[in-house]
Parts: C-alpha cells; sequence; structure tokens
C-alpha cells in the first residue's frame, strides 16, 4: 500500500506539472491520466480509475495515430479493470481491440500479445467458455514458444493456465499433462522449496 501512495502523490505531481506546461490535450498528460489510473486500479478505487482511464483514451485518441501502440497499451489497462469489476463482455471488447492494433502494425509474435491472449483466457474461464479461454492460452503458448527459449518460465505459466482450463472442463489427463510440463520447466529455474515452486506441485496432486 506504501509504494502506491507514494506513487500516486509523484504522479498526482506529475500531472500538475503537464497541465501547466502543455495543451490540456497533449500526450503527456494523457500518459499522466493513465498512469493515476493504473494506481487507483491497484488500489481498489475502480471508478476513479476509470474515468482516467477514459481521459487518457480520449487524449490518446485525438493526438495519436490511429495504430500507435499506446492506444493498445490503454485498451488493454481498461480491458484488466473491468475484468476485475467483473464486467468481463467489457473487458473482451477492450482486449480485442488491442490486439487488433497489434495486428494492424504486423507485430504477430510481439510479447505483449501473449499478455492479452493469457487476459482473455483467463476472462473466458470466468465465464466458463472453457473452448475459447483455451484457444486464448494455446495462442499464448504458440507466441511464446517462437519468442522464448522452451525453458522460459513465461511458457511455464501457459502451461498451468491450459492445464486449468482442462481441469475445469474435467480432462483431467490433459490438465495433469500441462501440469507436469509447467512443474518441468519451473523446476529448473527456481529453488525447490520456493512458494511458487510449491504451488506447481499442489497443482498435480
Amino acid at each position: 500500500m506504501g509504494k502506491y501512495s507514494k506513487a500516486l502523490k509523484e504522479y498526482k505531481e506529475a500531472l500538475k506539472i503537464n497541465l501547466t506546461t502543455f495543451p490540456l490535450n497533449h500526450p503527456h498528460i494523457g500518459t499522466s491520466y493513465h498512469n493515476l489510473a493504473t494506481v487507483y486500479m491497484n488500489l481498489g478505487e475502480r471508478s476513479k480509475a476509470l474515468s482516467l482511464y477514459r481521459k487518457a483514451l480520449s487524449i490518446y485518441t485525438k493526438t495519436l495515430s490511429s495504430n500507435h501502440l499506446v492506444l493498445a497499451t490503454i485498451h488493454s489497462s481498461i480491458g484488466l479493470l473491468y475484468y476485475y469489476m467483473g464486467n468481463y463482455s467489457e473487458a473482451l471488447s477492450y482486449y480485442e481491440k488491442a490486439i487488433q492494433l497489434y495486428q494492424n502494425a504486423l507485430l504477430l509474435n510481439h510479447p505483449y500479445l501473449t499478455t492479452l491472449y493469457n487476459n482473455i483466457g483467463l476472462t473466458y474461464l470466468a465465464m466458463g467458455s472453457y473452448s475459447k479461454a483455451l484457444l486464448s492460452h494455446k495462442n499464448a503458448l504458440e507466441i511464446k514458444q517462437k519468442i522464448f527459449s522452451s525453458n522460459h518460465s513465461t511458457i511455464a505459466i501457459s502451461y498451468k493456465n491450459i492445464g486449468n482450463v482442462y481441469f475445469e472442463m474435467k480432462e483431467y489427463s490433459k490438465a495433469l499433462s500441462c501440469y507436469e510440463n509447467a512443474l518441468k520447466i519451473r523446476k529448473k529455474n527456481i529453488p525447490f522449496d520456493n512458494n511458487i515452486l510449491i504451488n506447481y506441485y499442489n497443482s498435480i496432486g
């Protein structure tokens, strides 16, 4: 909590300076709103976060090119906020807009796309749409396998996410296989007694 309070103070000061330095629709002011919104989201003050995200999006839309990747970032942030608010349809809408921006820029294997596909997968899982959740997590894994080493910890995360979906689908043998793949990778990256590793063992158990 302390680090967020400090960040909030600093970002408010930055916004104050930017408002006296730049025109009201300058991207720097949009960035200040964006940063403040993220802190408020982490503090659980979601209505404040949403209001600030919308201000940032409005500024970015007016001042940046239509395919600028900052727009992808803000759409992803708003999508995550809606996910936390339990508004899954809105979350998916913003995530899909972010993905479209990366696709328009021909960045089909960009690392951030894996985060978006992961978040979409988690959203579909929360909605009980398991086949769509599975597809999204597999999309994330496919990109990761192209850009990261085979033992990268982020690949283990995707295997665990896929395993979680299979578990909810009651396809336990497939879930177990995914958990074992995840554990195999994790064991190469972290100490045996690490809490993360224990969590992976619990998934298998």
